[in-house]
């Protein structure tokens, strides 16, 4: 039997060199790699999403996560809570009644404070110097035992020079969640740190 089809010869087609192959697949490599990390720092955003708080009243603005409520308080003690059932709760704690002159002496007092909460089986995890909206501050993670509940906390500490009479004010932002949740949302309130900024 006679084939139909038309033979062919090497001739015919031009053959890429083994190097132009190569290129190809690194620069293919490259874009996937690329690609992995972007979704990779995207990550957070995707899935906590952001709304923005500001107030010139207390002073800073920050994003928090889509689906949190928000709640202010501008009676004796001052603050602004963010939170979720089942999540946690992040309060920031403006203090312009207490006149911190030093960073140094912020942590003095907090480590104090904590001292005398009545927590139970209060344990200190962590400590360690960050960076806040463009200043040095610090933070204190810490795990509680309260009505018999298991928490991890984690309070980050900032001293701010202000034009006030005081020339400073101090900020608590304060992370609360139960213990054996930690770990999945802590990148959640790293995110709100980062995002925290003075106005």
């Amino acid at each position: 039997m006679v084939s139909t089809l038309n033979e062919w010869t090497p001739e015919q087609y031009e053959f890429e060199p083994r190097e132009s192959h190569l290129k190809r697949n690194l620069a293919i490599a490259a874009v996937c790699i690329f690609t992995v990390i972007m979704v990779f720092i995207a990550i957070p955003r995707l899935r906590w999403g952001s709304n923005t708080y500001s107030s010139k009243e207390m002073g800073f603005t920050v994003t928090y996560p889509e689906g949190w409520d928000v709640g202010e308080d501008f009676g004796g003690y001052t603050n602004v809570m963010f939170s979720k059932s089942g999540e946690g709760v992040i309060t920031v704690i403006p203090a312009w009644e207490q006149s911190y002159y030093t960073l140094e002496d912020f942590i003095t007092w907090e480590n104090q404070a904590l001292g005398q909460s009545g927590y139970d089986n209060y344990v200190v995890i962590s400590e360690n110097y960050c960076t806040v909206a463009g200043i040095q501050g610090y933070e204190i993670q810490f795990e509680t035992w309260e009505g018999g509940k298991h928490y991890m906390k984690k309070d980050v500490l900032i001293v701010r020079t202000t034009t006030e009479s005081t020339g400073k004010l101090s900020y608590t932002i304060r992370f609360m969640t139960g213990y054996e949740k930690y770990d999945e949302v802590a990148p959640m309130f790293e995110d709100f740190v980062k995002s925290f900024e003075f106005i």
